[in-house]
């Protein structure tokens, strides 16, 4: 809202002068009230004080990501067992749920190597289609644990997000 002005000219006492300007809202905005402060100018020194407008400001509904997991050994030299050992490729198949009110414009889906050395993530990033209130998508990441590895345990951040809300959820898996 800064730095907008409005030349009003003359106005005759009684009259009222309506004036209109377009603002931009982003998509990502979080409701929320704005105080905007309006600055009259005369040039002979009669203008009215200033006054302060509250501007409330709703969004859009916003999605909300549920997931659950489940991790699949049925790669090359897998064993089936459902753990994470050398030498497998491993799916860790993601079920991903928009919980929330909103749709999720440009949702994606990312997996990141938290175990240093020994594992590569092959297919570690989702570009999902839009998702609706309750809708669902199921994606399976891919990754090799080589000989490398040397950890107990396998740990990854999995993310879901919308790039064009700019909301989402990450956590660290083990």
């Amino acid at each position: 809202y800064e730095e907008r002005e409005f030349v009003f000219g003359r106005i005759a006492p009684g009259e009222t002068r309506t004036w209109t300007i377009p603002v931009k809202v982003p998509k990502d905005v979080l409701p929320r009230l704005d105080v905007v402060r309006t600055v009259f100018n005369e040039e002979n020194n009669h203008a009215p004080t200033a006054k302060d407008l509250q501007v409330r400001l709703e969004g859009l509904p916003r999605p909300r990501f549920a997931y659950s997991y489940q991790l699949i050994d049925d790669g090359n030299n897998a064993n089936g067992d459902g753990l994470v050992q050398r030498g497998e490729a491993v799916r860790l198949r993601v079920n991903i749920k928009n919980i929330g009110s909103g749709r999720a414009l440009r949702p994606v889906a990312l997996l990141r190597n938290l175990s240093g050395d020994g594992i590569l993530v092959n297919k570690g990033r989702y570009e999902l289609s839009q998702m609706g209130p309750k809708e669902s998508r199921s994606i399976d990441f891919t990754f090799d644990v080589n000989s490398q590895f040397q950890e107990p345990n396998a740990r990854v951040e999995l993310q879901v997000y919308d790039l064009g809300l700019h909301d989402g959820v990450t956590d660290k898996l083990s």
